[in-house]
């Protein structure tokens, strides 16, 4: 219960909103995946957030992603690259861009996409960036500022508070 509480009424809400001033919109259904676990011992109650999701630790403390089953990551660029597999491109090919190793393209005549390279008579589109490796910065999504920990502070003992009289 208080778990449930706590989760509904303050701390899922002050984590979306430190994901969304991050700039995040669309994490890959991880503001779903987040739960709120209540464990008790002889010391008190505590409660975790945990998450199901596999993206969920690398977000929150950072790290290197590092191509396992391929050369090379593929990064969408394009928009119709998003959620998409460099395979969905069978007339793409692997160019080498100022930046490193795309994958690319050839669109006829003249284009005004902020992906493609060359303005002449044909241009190359680029769909995907090839790296061997990324690095993501950590974002304490699951840390508590002292305002969110202020706001939830009162959520947690009336639960509690709650829970204690319907023992008695």
């Amino acid at each position: 219960d208080v778990a449930r509480a706590v989760a509904h009424r303050a701390f899922l809400p002050a984590v979306q909103r430190r994901v969304r001033s991050h700039g995040h919109t669309d994490l890959g259904g991880l503001l779903r995946s987040w739960r709120v676990v209540e464990t008790g011992t002889d010391e008190g109650t505590t409660l975790a957030v945990v998450s199901n999701a596999p993206q969920a630790n690398i977000l929150n403390t950072g790290g290197t992603i590092k191509a396992v089953r391929a050369k090379y990551l593929t990064i969408p660029v394009a928009r119709e690259a998003k959620h998409k597999r460099a395979a969905d491109f069978p007339r793409a090919f692997v160019a080498l861009a100022k930046g490193g190793l795309v994958l690319a393209e050839h669109r006829a005549g003249k284009s005004k996409n902020r992906e493609d390279l060359g303005k002449g008579a044909g241009s190359l589109h680029v769909l995907f960036l090839l790296r061997k490796s990324v690095y993501i910065g950590a974002s304490y999504y699951l840390d508590l500022a002292e305002d969110d920990a202020k706001r939830i502070a009162p959520i947690i003992v009336r639960a509690e508070m709650t829970r204690r009289m319907r023992e008695k």
